[in-house]
């Protein structure tokens, strides 16, 4: 394998991996062969190191002393798609909650330039662009409560949709596209207003029918 001047062997290594897992070409509880795998991808086993130690990081490999590293059973299937969802939900909610109940600050501009990247991805028709801004409306939501590790949850969770889902093909379709940046800039008027109450209805029905749209 050959870095190229964008990417660094690490990164390529790890690109590869994940494609590697997400087809299954990996198997949940498999050892990794660190002198195999690194031969595989032509590469010494330094940088296939590192890559292993970020991977255990993101909780997609589990590292043992002894035997090594093993694979987690990481894909997402539509029944643990929607589950990941509702605990992003839950975690949206008691944000809002938090805001209201305490009167703490929302930075709704920030919020507000996270609907409009949204609206820009949806009408050049860059899904997989299109759902990492969704993700971070969702994130801007949540970093309302100032609370750090609420983020770090979100930020996992959206890690495994993206890289072990098909999640992404939810947005696909225009016409979800266009009705969830409805609902998103609904929350974002509301949040302005500082209706803390009606968004939370708001933000509730908009998982709903993404929870929905999973099992299509």
């Amino acid at each position: 394998m050959v870095a190229n001047r964008y990417k660094t062997l690490e990164k390529m290594v790890y690109d590869q991996l994940l494609i590697k897992i997400k087809k299954g070409e990996l198997s949940p509880n498999q050892h990794l062969a660190e002198e195999k795998l690194a031969a595989e991808f032509g590469v010494s086993r330094s940088p296939f190191r590192k890559v292993i130690a970020t991977l255990a990081a993101q909780g997609v490999v589990t590292y043992h002393e002894n035997s090594g590293a093993v694979l987690n059973d990481v894909i997402i299937d539509s029944a643990r798609y929607v589950q990941l969802m509702e605990t992003i939900s839950i975690l949206v909610d008691a944000a809002i909650v938090k805001v209201g109940h305490f009167g703490l600050t929302m930075d709704v501009e920030k919020l507000h330039a996270r609907l409009q990247e949204m609206e820009r991805y949806s009408y050049l028709t860059d899904v997989e662009n299109y759902l990492d801004a969704h993700h971070r409306f969702i994130l801007c939501l949540i970093s309302f409560a100032e609370n750090p590790y609420q983020i770090t949850i979100a930020k996992q969770i959206f890690f495994k949709i993206i890289s072990f889902s098909d999640g992404i093909h939810i947005f696909k379709s225009v016409e979800i596209r266009e009705w969830t940046n409805k609902k998103s800039s609904q929350i974002y008027e509301l949040l302005a207003k500082e209706d803390t109450e009606a968004a939370r209805k708001t933000i509730k029905s908009m998982f709903a029918e993404l929870t929905i749209q999973a099992y299509r």
